[in-house]
């Protein structure tokens, strides 16, 4: 993921994640220190068919300014929490993705 763009974070999933949580929360940090969070309002959810069956998906773009606050640190650590229908909390492994810098960050308009 470069800094200063908008990437498109893509989240896949066996089963209706919309239908079966309560509350997601998507967490993006760096060295330990909480950078952003997402919720479950920030998401779009989708499903599609597969060779494979039914893929459910959930996403979100970030924005400019949301992807300028990974600093110079190499990578961003993400983990989602999973609040069901019967309170019981799930929680992802945490993914670390790579951080490319930019020459220029200035934000676009």
């Amino acid at each position: 993921m470069y800094r200063a763009s908008t990437p498109k974070h893509v989240f896949t999933f066996d089963f209706d994640p919309d239908r079966y949580f309560k509350r997601i929360q998507i967490t993006y940090a760096q060295d330990n220190e909480i950078i952003l969070t997402k919720e479950k309002e920030d998401l779009v959810f989708d499903t599609k068919e597969t060779a494979c069956g039914t893929a459910y998906t959930a996403s979100f773009q970030l924005t400019q300014e949301e992807t300028k606050l990974f600093d110079g640190r190499p990578f961003v650590s993400i983990q989602i929490r999973f609040l069901d229908t019967d309170d019981n909390v799930i929680t992802s492994p945490e993914v670390r993705i790579r951080i490319e810098q930019v020459l220029n960050d200035e934000v676009l308009k």
